[in-house]
Order: structure tokens, then sequence, then C-alpha cells
């Protein structure tokens, strides 16, 4: 396991008496409190950054061999072939953590539905329900490959999808009072798109090219589409 820096469990006795002689020191020196308060807060975050650091090394990897079986799951579930590594942000400081998870294939997955659905008794609706994710899941098990997606740092949540569509087209277009056609929505959302993507000057550089190719200096070209967007 990749960690910023090598901890074992001697730096926590060596911090622990690192506190005390703090505590001592400044009964017998009659040290300022702010200052023993300065010192101890430090010493006491290195404390938890080792106690953090030494449990991460004592779990390891999380590899418990090529499947892993839980109650509450038909079947065991599989350990994914590579290591999913990522950072572990805590208020002691960073930890890169690198292990092993488990979970089951898409298909497996769909297979383990329909199990559940036999088992279970389903009947129309709901069934047809099963049957169409199990198919969804079978279709697409080329295109869930989470573990990989995470070890390279790819999204695969919708949150930043979600953020966007509030930004970019609610906080635009659903001011009071509004009405839209489709087109006059789709011509706006192009402004917004430009705008959150900060090519405005591109934008205008086109634009400006455009309407001197069709007006020559006829044209008193201003950009008013920041401002509408």
């Amino acid at each position: 396991m990749a960690m910023t820096e090598q901890l074992n469990f001697d730096d926590l006795d060596r911090l622990l008496q690192d506190v005390k002689g703090i505590a001592q020191k400044a009964v017998n020196n009659g040290t300022a409190l702010h200052i023993v308060e300065k010192d101890l807060l430090e010493k006491l975050l290195q404390l938890g950054h080792s106690a953090v650091g030494a449990m991460f090394q004592s779990l390891g990897n999380g590899d418990v061999g090529e499947t892993l079986s839980i109650p509450e799951h038909a079947k065991p579930l599989n350990r994914y072939p590579e290591l999913s590594n990522r950072t572990y942000r805590s208020i002691f400081g960073d930890f890169e953590l690198s292990r092993y998870l488990y979970g089951e294939a898409p298909k497996t997955k769909a297979l383990s539905f329909r199990w559940q659905a036999t088992h279970l008794g389903l009947k129309e609706k709901p069934l047809r329900d099963m049957q169409r994710i199990c198919t969804f899941l079978e279709r697409n098990a080329d295109k869930m490959k989470y573990n990989q997606y995470l070890a390279l740092g790819y999204p695969i949540a919708t949150g930043f999808i979600e953020g966007a569509c509030r930004h970019v087209i609610k906080d635009r277009m659903e001011r009071s009072g509004m009405r839209w056609s489709v087109q006059g929505a789709q011509y706006m959302l192009y402004l917004r798109c430009v705008d959150a993507a900060g090519l405005w000057r591109d934008f205008n550089e086109v634009h400006q090219h455009k309407a001197l190719a069709i007006y020559g200096n006829r044209t008193n070209f201003k950009n008013s589409f920041q401002l509408a967007a």
C-alpha cells in the first residue's frame, strides 16, 4: 500500500512521549498557555496521522482471495483484477491507498437478478421490469468496467452533470416570467455553453469574421452575446 510516508506503531509511542514532555516542560518552565496549545495541537495532529496510517498499514490492500462470500449475497463477489488507487482525505492529512475491490460483474449481477425474480415468483409488470433491467446489464456489460474507470481517475457519478444542468440551464432559463420557444431556448443554451467554457474570445472572432465577410466595412460589429448569456 502506497502512502505519503511510511508510518508504524513506534511513531505513536514516540509522539505520546512528546505530548507528555510538552505538558511537563510547560509546568516546569511556566510556558505561556497559547504556546503550549500550539505545540500540543501540532503533536496531536501528528499523533492522529500516525494512528490512521498505522491502521491502514494493518488493514493491508484488502486482498482476501479471488472471491469474497457475504451472507447477504446469493453468490460470492469476484475480485477485480487491478488495484484501485484513491486519496483518502482526513483531518490528519492525506493518505494514498491502493486496495482490491470486490463486486459482481454486470453479467453476473444480471444472472443474480434473474435468479431472484424466479425465487420471488415475480409476475406481470414486476417480472417485465426485472427482465428489462437484466437485458440492459447484459448488453452493456462492456461499458460498466467501473473499477477500471476509477483507477484511471474518470468520474462515474452524476453529481457534476446535475450541477452543470443547474448552472448552465436552470439558472438562466427559469428566471421569473420567462417563456421560451424550443429554437430560442436552444440558441440561448449555445451561448450559455460558450460562457461556461470560457470561449468568448474565440466565439467573438468567428462571428466578427462572418459579419465582415457578409457586410464588409459597412458593419459595426458590437458583441452583446456575453451579456445575453
